[in-house]
């Protein structure tokens, strides 16, 4: 009987595991497929020559963020949003993430730093900072891709 149990269990165990796994596959590929698809626009539009990185945004409005190189070799960042509306720029057009983190530190009091991402609000690209301030709660902080410049923030209380 104790034999039969621990089977019985084995096999429950994995089944969730599996059902686990499954979910999360099926939640994720609507993005992978935005990936994809903002990918081959970036390459074959030619904003980009090759992809080195890519990644989701989600603010006001959803965008994938492509890192790569163009033609001539230099470093793009081109987000790509609704409709397939891109915004394209050198990577030197703006400020890098070594420059944000010098920002936040100067101006902000931080617990935990959490990320530090690109994305777009109201048209404009800039950082989103995600950490946890003194009083532990999570905070959103965003300046300009361009000059690092504040534009808003916000805090979730714990």
């Amino acid at each position: 009987m104790r034999k039969w149990l621990i089977l019985i269990g084995i096999v429950l165990f994995s089944a969730i595991i599996g059902a686990g796994a499954y979910g999360y596959t099926v939640i994720k590929s609507p993005f992978s497929e935005d990936e994809e698809q903002a990918v081959q626009l970036v390459l074959s539009e030619g904003y980009l020559a090759t992809v080195n990185d890519a990644s989701y945004y989600h603010g006001s409005d959803a965008y994938q963020v492509i890192h790569g190189l163009d033609e001539d070799g230099e470093e793009r960042i081109v987000w790509v949003g609704p409709d397939d509306q891109v915004i394209s720029k050198k990577a030197s057009e703006g400020i890098s993430e070594e420059d944000v983190r010098a920002i936040i530190e100067k101006e902000l009091a931080v617990r935990e730093l959490v990320a530090i991402r690109l994305g777009v609000e109201n048209k404009h690209p800039v950082y989103e900072v995600t950490y946890y301030d003194e009083e532990g709660r999570l905070s959103y902080y965003y300046v300009s891709f361009y000059d690092g410049t504040f534009i808003k923030r916000y805090s979730i209380r714990p």
